[in-house]
């Protein structure tokens, strides 16, 4: 298989299958926790449009934010302060990369597992690879630097209600429940990731820079004056201030930590600074603009980083013509990651219009009785059929209300659980074949790669759940 079209392939593969196993397997649904055959429906060839569409349109705000950051470094990465940002980032991390990467995915784990959605730390995965690609490492290491946090923090979620808002509606439960298991859970992905990551990386160092597709130039200043020499910390500290804005808007704390304390302050602010009974600047900002801890999508997060990036290429002297000529290759250069990531969601739609999967997830259940190990293969094959989390917790909520009502906070927790280790390993993960899009990687090299770490972390979970559960 192509490396280069690989990930394009697998999910033509699958909605092909998915297709084909539509006119054998009769649809299903859950109807107050009871299964219930439906109607034969066969898909044909032009049933694949409207599904394609679907996915696209679903995800249209997802796809525009990758698109965005891509457009925004594509700037970024022309602009000398970056440049220079870069390089001496590089430079500070030598010899310390190890340490650095410890740190890099610890923090940025603990925010996903904390975040309303996976992707809200995306724009800074493209500096964290460029970074660790231009100090030797491969596409392997510089791609688990930039979205294993993400990856990690999805499966050791504590407080974050990304995929799970749907599930916790309809089952009772809440993003606090059960929260010491899940700090556990949480130990034990991030323990086993750097350990997994740590020991690649010191089998395996190669400069393969040629792949990042954000690279920038070294700033040569040696022939200039010290008082006309690029200054890093304008930029560092727009980046810094942006990417606070974004991490404080993108954590529900009403819904995960019943703190109103940022929606309390919207309110405050769309009223202030009135001048003829006119709010000034909520109506400069935009009053659609949510308040921070309400951002359920990623448009306030590429608002943000698109306002924050105009301001650097201006302090950066760019004209307009080079200002929209880098985004527009910028975005160019990240076009393939946004169609992959929108491009899988098709399976959702398949699945949805032609419910064969519910059929075989409730064969799978059989006597419904309490079983991690079932409910976990359970959500990891419902991921890897429909991709989508919050769906498959909207389409088996109820018969795990039913099924498991006994164990419901339990039942919840293994069950996203499941999900999440389809998004690390499964052939169909959105997030895992963008990422893997991003930096020209295989599946088969990432599988060869993933499966030890994960592997042990499904054995180390079941034990873990196994002992509190069932002892």
């Amino acid at each position: 298989m192509n490396r280069k079209n690989d990930k394009l392939i697998i999910i033509c593969i699958a909605i092909l299958v998915c297709g084909i196993l539509s006119w054998f397997i009769v649809p299903g649904m859950y109807s107050s926790g009871i299964f219930e055959e439906l109607e034969m429906n066969r898909a044909g060839l032009y049933d694949i449009f409207p599904v394609v569409y679907s996915a696209f349109d679903y995800k249209l705000l997802d796809v525009v934010y990758i698109l965005l950051v891509g457009g925004c470094y594509g700037i970024l990465s022309q602009t000398k302060g970056y440049r220079k940002l870069v390089d001496k980032t590089v430079k500070f991390i030598k010899h310390k990369e190890i340490l650095v990467f410890i740190i890099v995915t610890l923090l940025m784990s603990l925010y996903t597992a904390m975040s309303a959605h996976i992707l809200a730390l995306f724009f800074i995965v493209p500096f964290i690879i460029t970074v660790f690609l231009r100090a030797g490492y491969n596409r392997i290491t510089a791609i688990s630097a930039g979205f294993g946090g993400m990856f990690v923090g999805y499966l050791g979620q504590i407080y974050g209600s990304y995929g799970v808002t749907i599930l916790n509606e309809n089952i009772g439960t809440l993003c606090s429940d059960w929260i010491g298991p899940k700090v556990v859970l949480f130990i034990i992905a991030y323990v086993l990731f750097a350990i997994f990551s740590v020991l690649y990386m010191k089998k395996r160092k190669k400069d393969e820079t040629k792949y990042d597709i954000y690279a920038t130039e070294k700033l040569i200043e040696k022939d200039v004056k010290k008082k006309n020499r690029t200054k890093t910390w304008p930029v560092a500290v727009m980046l810094i201030i942006a990417t606070l804005i974004i991490m404080i808007g993108s954590i529900s704390w009403v819904d995960s930590f019943n703190i109103s304390f940022f929606t309390d302050l919207h309110t405050s602010f769309q009223s202030a600074f009135k001048i003829a009974d006119v709010p000034v600047l909520s109506s400069l900002v935009g009053v659609q603009m949510p308040a921070l801890g309400e951002w359920e999508t990623l448009l306030p997060n590429s608002f943000v980083f698109m306002v924050f990036t105009v301001i650097l290429a201006i302090m950066s002297k760019l004209d307009i013509s080079e200002l929209f000529k880098h985004f527009g290759s910028g975005m160019k250069k990240i076009s393939k990651v946004a169609f992959i990531y929108g491009f899988a969601h098709s399976l959702l739609y398949m699945n949805a219009e032609f419910a064969w999967s519910t059929t075989l997830i409730n064969t799978l259940f059989g006597s419904e009785s309490f079983n991690i190990v079932t409910l976990l293969v359970g959500a990891f094959l419902a991921m890897v059929l429909c991709v989508e989390p919050s769906y498959i917790g909207y389409t088996y909520s109820s018969i795990l209300t039913v099924a498991f009502a006994d164990n419901i906070v339990a039942a919840g927790v293994v069950w996203r659980l499941g999900t999440a280790i389809a998004l690390v390993i499964g052939p169909t993960s959105f997030l895992l074949l963008a990422a893997l899009s991003y930096a020209d990687i295989s599946y088969k090299r990432w599988f060869k790669y993933i499966w030890k770490f994960t592997a042990a972390f499904t054995v180390a979970s079941l034990l873990f759940l196994g002992v509190i559960i069932y002892m």
